[in-house]
């Protein structure tokens, strides 16, 4: 099982260093259901990426930051406050900040002010 802590909550320093993704869920005009998978750069409050579809899940949120890592390279910092965070950090281990010897840190809300490492 992962460690597990409670630090304060981390401050974005400069643009890549804390990325956030959260879910959104609403319905059509014909009751249809539909969610929004959201990636923002917490330091210049920049949408990465908006994924749209009846279904979202841990894959689809690991091919979403598959595809920015690409584009952008990883982030030191990956938080959320709900979702598949677990599965997203076991499947992302392996990615690591261009120049950095350490893997990125997956960081879950908690309560307001603090965040829950993973």
């Amino acid at each position: 099982m992962a460690e597990r802590w409670i630090l304060p909550r981390l401050r974005p320093e400069r643009p890549n260093h804390v990325w956030s993704y959260d879910f959104v869920q609403d319905r059509t005009h014909d009751g249809r259901v539909y969610r929004t998978l959201n990636i923002i750069d917490e330091f210049t409050r920049e949408a990465l990426m908006i994924r749209v579809d009846r279904k979202l899940n841990s894959t689809d949120v690991v091919d979403a930051l598959t595809d920015l890592f690409i584009l952008r390279g990883p982030p030191d910092y990956i938080r959320s406050d709900n979702g598949p965070l677990a599965v997203v950090a076991r499947t992302m281990y392996g990615w690591r900040p261009r120049g950095k010897s350490a893997s990125m840190r997956f960081w879950r809300l908690v309560g307001c002010g603090h965040v829950y490492g993973v």
